[in-house]
């Protein structure tokens, strides 16, 4: 396997280990208001866990990802928290929102 291939498969691979042991466990359990301030809170941490992340793989984002076809970083990171985070939880966050209102 080329090096730059492998190296984006660790690249995902921390991403979706960051979902499962830090952001999803830190707010499975939270309800109303709490819930919200704790995904606010970990969308921010998310940001720059992202941003870290990036930086460590810049020369594979200005090179295998172009010539193997693959979204940016940054795309599969944000991605990555819509589909694992947002709109996994969508429902108690619109419900959270409603009794804020």
């Amino acid at each position: 396997m080329d090096q730059s291939a492998a190296m984006y498969v660790v690249y995902i691979n921390i991403l979706n280990k960051h979902f499962v042991h830090e952001v999803i466990p830190s707010i499975q359990s939270k309800q109303g208001d709490e819930l919200l301030a704790q995904i606010v809170k970990a969308w921010h941490s998310f940001t720059i866990f992202a941003c870290l992340l990036n930086r460590m793989f810049a020369y594979l984002e200005r090179t295998y990802l172009k010539i193997a076809g693959k979204r940016p970083f940054g795309e599969e990171c944000f991605s990555g928290f819509k589909t694992k985070i947002f709109l996994h939880l969508q429902e108690a966050i619109h419900s959270a929102i409603q009794m804020e209102i």
